[in-house]
């Protein structure tokens, strides 16, 4: 019976012991350590503190099996060290069914760290950066280079370039250049700007047209070969510059050579004749200057003495076919519209243009512009910019409500016709406009403006100016009528 006893006694302490690790295992309700902590600290079992409640019938072996058991525990050095505390087992309840309540007592330690890491100082907000929609969103651009026929890598990698004439920055966000039959439609992006006296470069289906300079926008849409006519807009849906007419082919360009079209000093277009430098997608030298300032006039010296060489016979000048024979060094700033008839808001809003026909800025301070009866005579006071308009309205700037004058003037123009000269700071005549016998174009009824046709030809040719058209206009008078003008920008003829 005594054996019997001692056996049972025997499988009870090891259950309790058993049960006393799964309790220590699973539970950290008291301590916050559990048998992991044990597993992987370098606790010294002869360390613990392990007391049993009193039991008149228990004896020192049992203790010793728990300090046994527990040297078995694989150290994996841990960094709990030996902060264990103390174990204390409670009173056998039932020899058959031991109830073991371990409980750890902690010891004072370092504290654990919080799992929520305390908040970032957000980063300062920058400073932003100025937008280009902050620029002039209009202003004298012109479509100054166009590649109808393609390049020798492929007919199709066409492109346009545009030219800032004004000397600041222009935002083009929103712009339209389009040709009449729809096709191509390009809408410049937004943040898209043209730089004072820059170029603005646009290659058609991807940036490899012209592999030796970056594409400014790529655009979509084929040019015909036959002519087009292209309008460039400005967001406020002004017509900025026209080229080409309904029916007409190109005035220049060739599909020979791939020969690009450029504008002149006079507005007019020739075949590019400089030396190439650009390269298309094959490495080709492209007969057109992309993103730069078009070809000067050449010439060629054709010998009288027959192919073998110069007999020394003489030599005759022939320009370039295509090419631009003016001289601008004697042409430089022109009369080139006039409001004789004022606007629908008041005859009295008369208005006059001048422009410089030269690839310079020019100073027009101390130059007069006058009328052979003495009215209306200013004097002016300001610059041109290349290629450029200036402006003058009478009285006040409201004349034309959308665009800025370059001077205020006073003076009627008499609706029978003037004289009119222009003459620079040391009194030379620039230029004239002899209709003292009447005007020969224009309209009082409509009051559409007198536009000059081409700047390079006397202003007293009567056949050298026409009425405006009535459909390329940009802007209204001091009551918000549209003006049947081009006040600033290209003429409509």
């Amino acid at each position: 019976m005594e054996n019997k006893r001692f056996l049972i006694k025997k499988i009870a302490w090891g259950g309790a012991l058993v049960g006393s690790f799964l309790l220590l295992m699973f539970t950290d309700s008291i301590s916050g350590v559990n048998l992991f902590g044990l597993i992987h600290s370098n606790v010294d079992p002869e360390k613990l503190n392990v007391s049993i409640a009193p039991d008149a019938n228990e004896d020192s072996n049992n203790v010793e099996l728990i300090r046994t058991s527990v040297k078995r525990i694989p150290n994996a050095h841990s960094d709990t060290g030996d902060k264990l505390g103390s174990i204390v087992l409670s009173p056998l309840v039932s020899p058959v069914s031991p109830i073991v309540s371990p409980v750890i007592t902690p010891e004072p330690g370092v504290s654990p760290q919080p799992s929520v890491q305390p908040a970032r100082t957000s980063d300062p907000t920058p400073t932003p950066t100025p937008r280009p929609s902050q620029l002039n969103k209009t202003g004298k651009v012109v479509i100054n280079e166009i590649a109808w026929a393609g390049t020798e890598a492929s007919s199709a990698d066409e492109w346009i370039e545009l030219y800032n004439s004004e000397n600041y920055d222009i935002d083009l966000s929103s712009w339209v250049l389009k040709a009449d039959d729809g096709t191509p439609e390009v809408i410049f992006e937004e943040n898209k700007v043209i730089k004072a006296g820059g170029y603005f470069l646009l290659e058609r289906t991807n940036d490899f047209t012209i592999n030796t300079a970056l594409a400014g926008q790529i655009y979509t849409g084929v040019l015909s070969n036959d002519g087009e006519t292209l309008r460039l807009m400005d967001s406020a849906g002004i017509v900025i510059d026209v080229v080409g007419k309904a029916g007409n082919s190109w005035p220049a360009g060739s599909s020979d050579g791939k020969v690009t079209m450029e504008r002149t000093s006079d507005g007019n277009w020739k075949n590019f004749t400089g030396s190439p430098s650009a390269k298309d997608a094959n490495g080709n030298f492209i007969n057109g200057t992309p993103g730069e300032v078009n070809s000067s006039v050449t010439t060629a010296v054709t010998s009288s003495g027959g192919s073998g060489g110069d007999s020394g016979g003489g030599s005759a000048v022939t320009p370039t076919p295509g090419g631009d024979t003016s001289d601008t060094n004697s042409v430089t700033v022109v009369i080139n519209e006039i409001a004789w008839m004022g606007t629908e808001k008041s005859s009295n809003d008369e208005w006059l243009e001048l422009y410089n026909t030269t690839n310079q800025t020019l100073d027009l301070t101390g130059w007069i512009l006058k009328s052979q009866d003495g009215t209306p005579y200013v004097t002016l006071l300001g610059t041109v910019g290349a290629y450029g308009f200036f402006l003058l309205e009478r009285t006040n700037d409201q004349v034309i409500s959308d665009v800025l004058a370059n001077q205020i003037y006073s003076g009627a123009l008499n609706n029978k016709g003037e004289w009119l000269e222009l003459r620079d700071s040391s009194g030379n005549i620039k230029d004239s406009a002899d209709f003292s016998a009447g005007w020969p174009a224009g309209d009082n009824v409509t009051k559409s403006s007198m536009e000059r046709i081409n700047p390079q030809q006397s202003g007293n040719n009567t056949a050298n100016w026409s009425t405006n058209n009535g459909t390329t206009k940009n802007s209204n008078d001091a009551a918000g009528n549209p003006i049947n003008g081009t006040p600033g920008f290209v003429n409509s003829h």
